[in-house]
């Protein structure tokens, strides 16, 4: 928890990691916050982005490389 504003250490099953809040006083962790919001909303606003009509049209494991079409169908 945290990333969407910069904070570079992660939480661990037995030991949480409290959330610094005063990273948002920085305005490039504040900028990444604001992008993570603009991609949320994004996402809700577009079903294209979350439907499960997907059709694979090419893959390449060897080259990480993965093609698909999503669809509102």
């Amino acid at each position: 928890m945290g990333e969407e504003f910069g904070q570079s250490s992660r939480q661990t099953p037995n030991q949480p990691n409290k959330l610094q809040w005063s990273l948002l006083t920085n305005q490039p962790n504040h900028e990444l916050l604001e992008y993570y919001k603009h991609m949320m909303r994004l996402r809700q606003n577009l079903p294209a982005l979350y439907t499960e009509n997907i059709e694979f049209s090419h893959e390449n494991p060897a080259a990480k490389v993965l093609a698909y079409y999503r669809s509102l169908r």
